[in-house]
């Protein structure tokens, strides 16, 4: 599998935007709105996207009206999500404590692109190309 320069400014630019800090406060915005992305068997950070930071809020996953409790339960605007697996995934809910919608959030997990294994080739300074291939190494 391969494909010209412009296909691998396209891969690189996916690669980039899909390593996301676990270090930051709340995941950057990337992709479509209202999505978080995660990895499974790792703790997730789900952000209540209408409320400013630390407000604190009540969360709800799929439209049941079980309040989330215990380990799982929200901290200020933040949902926290230990060691997420697949029955972790779907809407969630988050309301200001009046009632208000704060806003949902649909958490889908997966792992990242490995990076892509490049190479070019230069007849002259003026004449090259490149192909990549999907890394060797599974994830």
């Amino acid at each position: 599998m391969s494909s010209s320069c412009s296909g691998l400014s396209r891969v690189l630019v996916a690669v980039a935007t899909a390593l996301v800090s676990a270090s930051s406060p709340c995941p950057q915005a990337w992709g479509p709105p209202g999505v978080q992305y995660g990895q499974p068997g790792r703790s997730v950070k789900l952000c209540c996207p209408g409320v400013t930071a630390g407000d604190p809020v009540s969360w709800f996953r799929d439209g049941e009206p079980k309040l989330l409790q215990g380990p799982d339960s929200g901290l200020g605007h933040e949902l926290v999500l230990a060691q997420a697996d697949s029955t972790d995934e779907g809407t969630y809910i988050c309301q200001t404590l009046d009632g208000a919608l704060g806003g949902t959030v649909t958490l889908q997990l997966g792992y990242p692109p490995a990076r892509p294994v490049v190479s070019c080739q230069a007849a002259d300074y003026e004449n090259f190309s490149c192909t990549w291939s999907p890394s060797q190494i599974s994830g």
